[in-house]
């Protein structure tokens, strides 16, 4: 089911809607969630856990949205924490150790509540588009924060690890965008064996484990036995987080590389490049400002990912917006022009002093995030009055005007 009742169906498309169209509000009303996870480990373990705690611990009343968004408070909670701690995101000895412990269980408890939410709609008949939008931009938000708690936990120098630390960034980001673009050409949410929701939430959490255990700075040992191997890169060998990323990356890298051949063979080439293009954009962008303005990274490193944060749960959001209302998806995303004109005036020279990098930065990222949280906020809202459901409370009716009509 997912929880419209007839009545709902009687509600005027003519209704002021700011994002939603005539047509989206109806796609909105007729939308189904089709999906497959073919995780082992899902199927095994994380869903039967969650099926348990739904089952024995979860209140009727209490709605999947909330369960959504407790997680990811609890993922915030980390971040906060990390905040405080290690505001340049670079591992000092003085840095305490239970908060790699702390990120590493916020982790997993997210995965599990995350899992629930979907249960608990299932369970309440209370399944709607709502659910899914909140779903996702949760899930987009927490691909950042994951990406910074293993930064800090791999005791990585965004400065001098600039590309290591863009790969830590950026990877996660490719996969989960890959698998909403997937979503919206075929209509079904399909991930494969190993995916980012299951196996790499689980990687994660126990690369945070590794890192309160052992020291983040474990992660920077050489490794003496690739050194005739891998002589070329560094006399000494890999690291051991090179290596990590030597045998992980691929893995991944293959997925969303098969994703996105499958999507051009059926779909055409030049429609999945429109809107594989903003992301392609972001990461591009950010990639060559961080190798030009070299201390960018070291001076405001977490305002830079703060900004690339919010533009990129902007067009992912909007991606599975487009999805669900049946309305078009743009490549052009004119919240990407500022990072464009930045990018052009690092690579020319033109914007050389470090105040004036800085001051732009913060500035484009204070109105990217209030541009998004704005705008999913008014999605919200009108997704809710079309269906006459409240967000975050599944026992008390929604009253409205349309309802008394009918």
């Amino acid at each position: 089911m997912n929880g419209v009742s007839p009545s709902r169906e009687k509600v005027s498309p003519e209704a002021p809607y700011f994002f939603v169209t005539a047509s989206g509000a109806q796609a909105i009303r007729k939308f189904q969630y089709s999906g497959q996870d073919n995780s082992l480990l899902y199927k095994y373990i994380l869903s039967p856990l969650a099926q348990y705690f739904v089952d024995n611990w979860t209140p009727r009343t209490v709605a999947p949205n909330t369960i959504t968004v407790l997680g990811l408070v609890l993922m915030f909670l980390s971040y906060a924490i990390q905040y405080c701690f290690a505001p340049t995101m670079v591992a000092t000895p003085e840095t305490p150790g239970w908060i790699h412990l702390f990120h590493g269980i916020a982790m997993l408890i997210y995965q599990t509540l995350d899992n629930m939410d979907g249960k608990q709609a299932r369970r309440t008949s209370s399944s709607s588009p709502v659910g899914q939008l909140v779903d996702h931009g949760c899930d987009s938000i927490n691909s950042m924060f994951g990406s910074a708690g293993w930064i800090l936990g791999m005791a990585l120098i965004p400065s001098d690890d600039k590309l290591v630390s863009w790969m830590v960034v950026f990877i996660p980001l490719a996969i989960f965008f890959s698998t909403t673009m997937e979503e919206y050409f075929t209509g079904s949410l399909r991930l494969p064996a190993f995916n980012g929701p299951n196996e790499g939430l689980l990687g994660g959490a126990l690369l945070s484990f590794s890192a309160w255990y052992l020291g983040p700075h474990t992660w920077q040992q050489r490794q003496a036995w690739t050194a005739n191997l891998f002589s070329w890169y560094h006399p000494k060998g890999l690291r051991l987080l090179e290596l990590l990323f030597l045998v992980g990356a691929p893995v991944f890298l293959l997925e969303i590389v098969r994703t996105n051949v499958r999507l051009c063979q059926q779909y055409g080439t030049r429609r999945v490049l429109q809107v594989f293009s903003p992301f392609l954009c972001l990461a591009s962008c950010t990639l060559v400002i961080g190798f030009i303005d070299c201390d960018v990274f070291l001076r405001v490193p977490r305002t830079l990912l703060h900004l690339i944060c919010a533009l990129f749960v902007e067009m992912t959001t909007h991606l599975m917006f487009s999805h669900m209302t049946k309305q078009p998806y743009y490549g052009f995303r004119w919240t990407l022009l500022p990072l464009l004109f930045l990018t052009t005036a690092v690579g020319t020279g033109k914007m050389q002093a470090s105040a004036s990098t800085d001051l732009f930065l913060f500035a484009y990222a204070a109105a990217a995030i209030t541009w998004t949280v704005t705008k999913i906020a008014v999605v919200l809202h009108e997704f809710c009055y079309i269906l006459q459901i409240w967000c975050f409370d599944i026992t008390t009716p929604r009253i409205t005007s349309d309802t008394k009509q009918s």
